[in-house]
């Protein structure tokens, strides 16, 4: 699914096109980065505060990361939507965050 136009950011980096999620969560330019690839199945946390979206990854037990996405509110809050049933995130109560289960590998 496509859900708008937005950005990744990374050190100084940015990188926009399309953000897609379909079997992985990416953003697509003229051509598939995969420097913005997020694994699905490492995602522990996400939180929203405008038009930025924050995702918590941890690939394996001595790494991690935080993914910053920029788009537009409602794209993202639809995102975060599909991602929290997608992946079994709950919603904080009072916060605008969804957590998962902590990395247990």
């Amino acid at each position: 699914m496509e859900y708008g136009t937005g950005s990744y950011l990374e050190e100084g980096k940015r990188y926009q096109g399309k953000i897609i999620l379909d079997e992985k969560f990416y953003i697509k330019g003229e051509k598939e980065y995969p420097e913005t690839y997020i694994p699905l199945e490492k995602v522990e946390a996400v939180r929203i505060r405008g038009n930025r979206m924050e995702v918590m990854v941890t690939p394996s037990l001595v790494t991690a990361y935080t993914a910053t996405i920029e788009g537009e509110s409602k794209e993202l809050k639809r995102l975060i939507k599909d991602l929290a049933q997608r992946i079994g995130l709950k919603k904080r109560l009072f916060k605008a965050e969804w957590v998962g289960k902590p990395y247990s590998r």
